[in-house]
């Protein structure tokens, strides 16, 4: 599993907003991306997905900027990635939601031009490791990531 820029940058501005603001205080687009390196455009794009997503919230004019919407305590690391847009599978075998069990894989004794295949004996490992991935990111909140 290899995660995007967009995931990276993401939880980084996250962690950034949630050390740095609140709905009487929010902090402007330009100060996170520069602390953080991140283009403010970019960011933009990453922002408007979590806003969307009502995992932060906005404010407009002279003064706005950025704020969470829900205390860190309660703002899980994978409704982040999740709403940046982030995957976190690890690849075809595993494809999570969209393979309900084993035998949707197509190594699973699927045939191909009349070919017999064997069952996928790696299927379940790949299956199991995104199990974990997801867990652990599902474990883990914004308060977890400023300790």
């Amino acid at each position: 599993m290899r995660t995007t820029m967009k995931g990276l940058y993401a939880l980084r501005a996250m962690i950034t907003l949630a050390s740095t603001s609140s709905p009487e205080s929010p902090v402007a687009i330009k100060k996170i991306a520069e602390k953080e390196d991140i283009s403010s455009e970019f960011l933009q794009q990453i922002f408007h997905k979590l806003r969307k997503a009502g995992i932060i919230g906005a404010v407009r004019g002279p003064g706005g900027g950025f704020y969470l919407e829900k205390p860190v305590e309660s703002i899980l690391v994978s409704d982040v990635l999740a709403a940046s847009g982030e995957g976190l599978s690890i690849g075809s075998c595993s494809k999570g939601k969209e393979r309900q069990s084993k035998s949707d894989c197509p190594r699973n004794g699927g045939k191909k031009e009349n070919v017999e295949r064997a069952e996928c004996k790696a299927c379940g490992f790949w299956s199991g490791m995104e199990s974990v991935i997801k867990d652990f990111a599902s474990s883990r909140t914004l308060a977890d990531l400023l300790e």
